[in-house]
């Protein structure tokens, strides 16, 4: 088996293990990608796998209320290797954005002002070059309601609608995907912080329920992280 393929076996692995709370071991999965980058230097699926398994870690640490800035750093190297290299590819943007939102849900602190603009301005640009993507729009989604909560006392509606919206139009792709549904319970429940009475009770509902969805899918499908209503580890925020 190709050492690209067997890290990505072992990425899903950990995955798996991770939401079971079973202890879990990188090393095979950065092995497997060390052989893979001897016989393909600067590949970018090696570069992105790595990174995926760095973010991994890093939220099983979090989870664990260990501290996962050391894991943050090693994905942000790989990153900056990316933008280098290929500013242009899809698993790029990706792997970008999927970093920025592990650091704002994970992270003491907050990227600075000029660099979440940045790297914000990357995945619209992202979604622009590849509109037929959804896990671009779905990353965009998160990012939101994270943003909605992290940076505001109150969480921001603008923000929550705007994501609801994303999501809205991704159900059709990715009704299948536990997470997809778990992420739209938090939305529905931020999105109830805003109501009261019998449109708020309403609201709290559809947040059940599509909790509810995804633990029929994936009975071990972690709640989203990242929004105040469900950050619980010391390392979430300053």
């Amino acid at each position: 088996m190709p050492y690209q393929n067997l890290a990505c076996l072992y990425r899903e692995q950990t995955r798996y293990q991770i939401q079971k709370g079973e202890p879990f071991d990188l090393s095979k999965g950065l092995q497997a990608l060390a052989m893979a980058e001897q016989r393909k230097p600067e590949d970018s699926d090696s570069a992105n796998t790595e990174l995926q398994l760095r973010v991994l870690s890093a939220h099983a640490l979090w989870s664990q209320q260990r501290d996962p800035s050391q894991e943050l750093r090693a994905a942000e190297s790989v990153a900056e290797k990316l933008r280098s290299i290929y500013p242009h590819d899809v698993g790029t943007y990706q792997s970008r954005g999927e970093l920025l939102l592990a650091y704002l849900a994970l992270s003491r602190d907050l990227p600075a002002e000029s660099g979440l603009r940045t790297e914000l301005a990357a995945l619209d640009e992202g979604i622009t070059r590849y509109p037929d993507v959804a896990g671009l729009r779905f990353l965009k989604a998160k990012l939101l309601l994270v943003l909605s909560t992290r940076l505001k006392t109150q969480p921001e509606q603008r923000q929550i609608t705007e994501s609801l919206a994303l999501l809205e139009g991704l159900r059709p792709m990715l009704l299948h995907r536990a997470e997809y549904h778990m992420v739209r319970a938090e939305a529905k429940r931020l999105q109830a912080t805003s109501r009261s009475g019998a449109m708020r009770a309403q609201t709290l509902l559809a947040a059940q329920q599509a909790e509810q969805e995804a633990k029929q899918i994936n009975p071990l499908e972690p709640p989203f992280v990242g929004t105040r209503a469900s950050i619980q580890s010391p390392f979430a925020h300053p």
